[in-house]
């Protein structure tokens, strides 16, 4: 394990706090050892699906795009106890911009996603399982209909809530069956989206290519609702947070009509007990020219913000910022910065310790710097972040 010294600045000056309307707190000023590299990942992926399993405590990574460009088959193991990596089972079939979810008895739900097929992005229905010893994959029930960049919730009853085109369905754990009778229309079609599992049980859809806004799915009823408030612009490849109020932060994102990545943020406010819904500013990211593509890990009283990629003009540039965002004040810090780019990664934590792996270079990074086309990363490395100062 590699361990890089660093001291580095965080946050931003109280006067630039009190502009955004969040607070600074001086006190919390440093991070130090920064991020620490482990053992590279045996395959580079960009775009695969993660979840960690505390049953064993291996964090499982399925899929993703290969550096020949094609599909990986690959199911691999990390552990966060030795640093290293192991090979689990192939996939059935193998698929990228996919999702999975653990589910309550230690087994992992792998849903949609793409594959390329004669030149083209296939979607996909299928699903598949591995197993909670992580030794074993089988096929799951298939979905009524197919998902390339679906989102996926376990609920309280342990079934799972996909969301992706133009449905939402529910997975039924004891019969591995997705209730075909009880698909939920979407009131409009979402890819690139972004959802949230609402303390109520219901699942708010936010944005997608091209969608300004925000749809309730009720997964008992089966209805959906389109909420009165709407985002300014049309928003993909964003991400969202639950606060401990209740209200919804929105992070970041690419604007659909043009592709630019936007530092701006949002809050939405739902008044359950009127239907009313509104929609106001949050505190801007540091990076000027925003973030999309980017990995958000829960750390509980914060949100951990990971690289990502920034796009202005159809140039992408991938980064290798990471941000703390506090739940409650909204403050925003600095962190140090990554040892290489992650755009389309995945990551997890154990207590306030962050892992991130995966994911895309860009192309004047290291051995890469004389090609055009993306390059995937076999870089995995950590960070322990302190409490912000309450």
């Amino acid at each position: 394990m590699k361990n890089i010294s660093k001291s580095v600045y965080v946050g931003f000056c109280l006067m630039i706090g009190m502009m955004w309307g969040c607070a600074y707190n001086p006190e919390f000023i440093t991070v130090d050892g920064g991020w620490q590299q482990h053992d590279s990942s045996p395959v580079g992926v960009i775009a695969p699906a993660g979840s960690y399993c505390e049953v064993n405590e291996k964090f499982v990574v399925s899929g993703g795009i290969r550096a020949d460009g094609s599909e990986s088959p690959k199911v691999l193991l990390f552990s966060a106890k030795s640093g290293g990596w192991e090979k689990g089972p192939n996939l059935n079939l193998p698929r990228f911009m996919h999702t999975q979810v653990r589910l309550d008895d230690g087994r992992v739900l792998i849903i949609g996603g793409r594959r390329f097929d004669k030149g083209k992005f296939m979607p996909l229905k299928s699903c598949e399982i591995l197993s909670a010893d992580h030794e074993t994959i089988e096929l799951a029930g298939t979905l009524p209909m197919a998902m390339h960049t679906p989102t996926a919730h376990v609920m309280k009853n342990g079934n799972v809530i996909a969301i992706g085109g133009g449905i939402a369905c529910i997975y039924d754990v004891a019969q591995n069956t997705w209730d075909e009778e009880g698909v939920i229309d979407l009131r409009e079609k979402r890819r690139e989206h972004a959802s949230v599992l609402m303390d109520d049980g219901q699942v708010l859809v936010i944005g997608g290519t091209g969608r300004k806004t925000f749809e309730l799915v009720d997964p008992v009823t089966k209805r959906t609702k389109l909420l009165s408030a709407r985002l300014p612009i049309g928003l993909d490849d964003t991400s969202a947070v639950i606060l401990p109020d209740g209200r919804v932060w929105i992070i970041g994102g690419q604007r659909s009509s043009d592709g630019n990545t936007i530092s701006e943020t949002y809050l939405l406010t739902i008044d359950h007990a009127n239907g009313d819904s509104r929609i106001g500013n949050g505190p801007r990211l540091p990076h000027k020219r925003g973030v999309s593509d980017h990995l958000m890990i829960d750390v509980g009283e914060a949100i951990v913000l990971l690289s990502g990629e920034s796009q202005y003009r159809g140039a992408d540039v991938e980064l290798k910022d990471a941000y703390l965002l506090d739940k409650k004040t909204l403050a925003i810090y600095v962190l140090p910065e990554l040892n290489a780019p992650h755009d389309d990664a995945v990551g997890f934590a154990i207590e306030n310790t962050v892992y991130v792996t995966g994911g895309q270079v860009t192309a004047s990074e290291g051995a890469y710097m004389f090609l055009t086309m993306p390059r995937p990363v076999k870089t995995t490395e950590s960070l322990t972040i302190p409490r912000p100062v309450q």
